[in-house]
């Protein structure tokens, strides 16, 4: 609660938005709504939707290595566009059966025995 109220003391505003750094529970999430915080960030990578708790809500992580376009991707589906392109073509892989094959073998080829 000191840290709360130091953070309150410069901009003399009330603190009543909390990032939870090392996820929560129900119980530390009840210790958020009983000291008056109104909203939470969670550590569940994605988008939050219009239904969800107010003190649970996704984030979304961006990196210094970025661009503009990775920036809007993650603000608007929670990823950036490579990341939803990996998932995508992982799922396509998987799906099409073509990573359960083991790859042939490349010993003995173009040699003479």
């Amino acid at each position: 609660m000191d840290a709360r109220r130091r953070l309150e003391e410069e901009p003399g505003r009330a603190a009543v938005h909390l990032a939870y750094p090392f996820g929560y529970d129900l119980g530390v999430q009840g210790i958020a709504a009983e000291v008056g915080y109104v909203t939470a960030c969670s550590t569940r990578a994605g988008r939050s939707g219009a239904d969800d708790d107010l003190l649970a809500f996704h984030h979304v992580t961006i990196y210094d290595q970025d661009f503009l376009f990775d920036f809007a991707c993650r603000l608007r589906s929670g990823t950036a566009m490579r990341e939803r392109l990996k998932q995508t073509l992982t799922g396509t892989m998987r799906h099409s059966g073509r990573w359960s094959r083991s790859r042939p073998s490349r010993r003995g080829r173009g040699r003479a025995s």
